[in-house]
């Protein structure tokens, strides 16, 4: 079990990778507690649930909507929960951003914490402090920033993890190493085996080096003004692809993350080597490049949240384990993509 203490001013919060659904009453202050928390999650694990009510979604992006979480706060509300309660999201990376959006918004803010129960929330949602859904296909366009008390990651729970779940949430793990640790690229190249096979002890030791950036990054930049920026390597042609291909976010990031990879190398940033590497590591898990961007690619595009009038904050990919954000101009991302179509075809 491996413990990290993440500090933002005056607000805190503990990630512990490793521990277990069932010791989380031991982490909950002595308040009353009101659980969110899927279907799924509920059918294979409410016995180790700790006692509380428990408001269940339908498992999958459909649910991450505003009329959830009114529906969850009049929920509350009925039940007796006030500034005082505690609110416990338990499950993926949906549940984690309700319940942290939740919770910043009923009574204008009340404490929570994540039991994360997949690979996706693990190393990318449940962390960091970003609440939100979606809104019109804009992914995460209404949100927050709040911190949880804590963070369980309980490695234990990715063994009941369908196989294309599981890949999926190894693509923000990908994405991590891409932008940040060369020898965890490599190694992540080279440990297919293990990793597929969901070995418990490298999964926490991936998991714990992913979490170490990426607390590292956030403590510096909280709101994302600048250096947090480097988390959204792949997600600005990834968002869309989900959206419309109605495709996992994981595996939609690590096609985005080949796309990112194909203009760094047209802008003359990442040697075409390290670009096949990148793009030969993902698709070893069977994620295969997109071929024909889907109608509507252009305009959700132009709605990311990292836009910044005719210009966007774009990731690009220097070299294994190294990204820097560039701001450029939406006209030649376009370009770049009308390239990419056009080299398809």
């Amino acid at each position: 079990m491996k413990r990290i203490d993440f500090h933002i001013k005056e607000r805190s919060s503990a990630i512990i990778v490793g521990e277990l659904l069932k010791n989380v009453p031991s982490y909950i202050p002595k308040k009353k507690v009101f659980i969110i928390t899927d279907s799924n999650i509920r059918r294979l694990y409410s016995e180790s649930f700790p006692k509380g009510f428990v408001y269940e979604i339908k498992p999958g992006e459909a649910s991450k909507v505003l009329a959830i979480v009114e529906d969850i706060c009049l929920k509350l509300a009925e039940e007796g929960a006030d500034r005082e309660s505690f609110i416990l999201g338990i499950g993926g990376g949906v549940v984690c951003d309700l319940t942290g959006l939740v919770a910043s918004l009923f009574m204008r803010g009340v404490s929570h914490g994540f039991v994360s129960t997949t690979l996706l929330s693990q190393v990318d949602a449940s962390v960091g402090g970003k609440t939100g859904v979606n809104a019109g296909g804009y992914k995460n366009s209404i949100g927050t920033f709040k911190l949880p008390e804590f963070v369980i990651c309980d490695v234990t729970m990715l063994s009941t993890l369908p196989e294309t779940e599981y890949i999926s949430g190894f693509g923000e793990l990908v994405k991590t190493a891409a932008i940040a640790d060369r020898s965890m690229f490599y190694e992540i190249t080279e440990r297919k085996a293990a990793i597929m096979s969901r070995n418990i002890d490298l999964m926490e030791d991936l998991i714990y080096r992913s979490l170490l950036i990426k607390t590292s990054v956030v403590g510096r930049d909280f709101e994302e003004a600048g250096e947090r920026r480097l988390l959204n390597f792949g997600h600005t042609f990834g968002h869309p692809i989900e959206v419309l291909n109605k495709t996992s976010h994981g595996m939609a990031v690590m096609q985005g993350m080949i796309l990112a990879g194909q203009w760094s190398v047209k802008k003359g940033f990442l040697a075409e080597k390290h670009f096949f590497e990148l793009k030969s590591l993902v698709e070893s898990y069977g994620i295969s490049p997109v071929k024909c961007l889907p109608d509507g690619f252009k305009q959700l595009v132009s709605g990311d949240k990292k836009k910044s009038g005719d210009s966007i904050y774009f990731v690009f990919l220097m070299e294994p384990g190294r990204a820097e954000y560039k701001k450029v101009p939406v006209k030649e991302m376009f370009e770049f993509l009308d390239s990419i179509e056009y080299e398809n075809k």
